[in-house]
């Protein structure tokens, strides 16, 4: 069981690619979370009744592992840690069906010594520690860093595809994550440093709210924690923000700012992992389409290595995107066969008609299984 705590998106991302790699459901931890807030606050470490108590006596949320699989818990990293109110939950929660935990964290500048606390975080929980994987996602945090372009977005995003299944084939084998501090340097970012960070950066103290705000209420919605109220005076901001940042950068006004620094810095949201791929099988196809339009226009024989080209490309994208890749498998061949040295003009032609037709059927992948008409 995949169970996952996001803020503007990144961590959603990365725990719905880790689930279509290892066949698993994704369990949103933020209802949790938020009665973990209410209950003992944002930073618990700094609740002295939750530190007396012990997570023995404590009560939490259940989770059940019903086929025996490893738990998976997929956050972000605040501050050079994950939040303390997700590991909260995992402290105090209930674990049936499995005493094995990995932690996959993602982070937009430097993870430092994360995984050192969540390797104590699983031993106070009573839990065998898997290991922990960081996954670089593009940075949200507008406070400090500028937002990188949509571009750049899109291709930390696609190195983060890439680097997932690794991480899945080591906790479907239930093998060890294996994870080192980078340091001193992340020693005291983890330490000193996120102690720092919890008393005189995190939280909503430095958040601005502008005119430009139409009090539609989406900040509400989409705080993790519900720390946020929408009063006939505006928005108010409770004491429990984790700075995700989730009301920031969802905001359709843009009207919430930390003192100018996002206006400066500007906004991100991470797409879901279903509408990127949709976006990018449809661009595959009409990339299909367009090689297959060119085949047709070129001359002789290079019509018939434009026509095989476009065909191949476009059998890939449909095994791709799992609609009937036998089938255009079977026209890429054909395009392909036809394009032998010495066919005269109606084996080239039949190798234009081939690459059409496994083009039509890329086109058809990209839009049956996300329903796009």
């Amino acid at each position: 069981m995949i169970l996952c705590f996001s803020g503007t998106g990144n961590s959603r991302y990365v725990a719905d690619v880790l689930a279509e790699s290892l066949g698993d459901m994704v369990l949103d931890l933020a209802p949790a979370v938020s009665d973990f807030v209410a209950e003992w606050g944002a930073y618990p470490s700094m609740n002295k009744r939750f530190s007396a108590e012990g997570s023995g006596s404590r009560s939490g949320a259940t989770f059940v592992s019903d086929d025996g699989e490893p738990f998976v818990l997929v956050c972000p990293v605040y501050g050079w840690r994950i939040p303390e109110s997700v590991g909260g939950v995992i402290e105090c929660a209930n674990f049936i069906g499995s005493d094995l935990l990995y932690v996959v964290a993602t982070y937009g500048d430097d993870q430092a010594n994360a995984g050192f606390y969540c390797a104590q975080m699983a031993e106070k929980a009573g839990l065998r520690f898997g290991g922990f994987a960081g996954v670089l996602m593009p940075c949200s945090y507008s406070k400090v860093k500028k937002m990188p372009s949509a571009s750049r977005a899109r291709e930390i995003r696609a190195a983060a595809r890439e680097h997932i299944p690794q991480i899945a084939e080591a906790i479907r084998n239930q093998g060890e994550l294996a994870f080192e501090s980078s340091g001193v340097r992340a020693v005291l970012k983890s330490g000193a440093m996120h102690r720092s960070f919890r008393l005189y950066e995190a939280g909503s103290k430095h958040f601005v709210v502008s005119n430009k705000c139409s009090r539609c209420g989406r900040c509400e919605l989409f705080c993790p924690v519900g720390d946020i109220k929408m009063t006939e005076d505006g928005i108010e901001f409770g004491p429990d923000c984790i700075s995700c940042y989730a009301c920031i950068h969802r905001c359709p006004d843009s009207a919430i700012d930390v003192k100018g620094h996002t206006e400066a810095n500007g906004r991100y949201v991470c797409p879901s992992y279903r509408e990127e791929i949709e976006d990018l099988a449809y661009e595959d196809a009409k990339r299909a389409k367009k090689a297959a339009r060119e085949a047709a226009r070129a001359q002789r024989t290079e019509r018939a290595q434009a026509a095989k080209a476009a065909a191949d490309l476009a059998a890939a994208v449909a095994v791709a995107h799992g609609v009937d890749p036998e089938e255009a498998y079977r026209k890429a061949e054909e395009a392909a066969a036809a394009t032998i040295p010495g066919k005269r003009k109606g084996g080239r032609l039949a190798a234009k008609r081939a690459a059409m037709e496994a083009a039509s059927i890329a086109q058809e992948a990209a839009r049956e299984p996300f329903g796009r008409k």
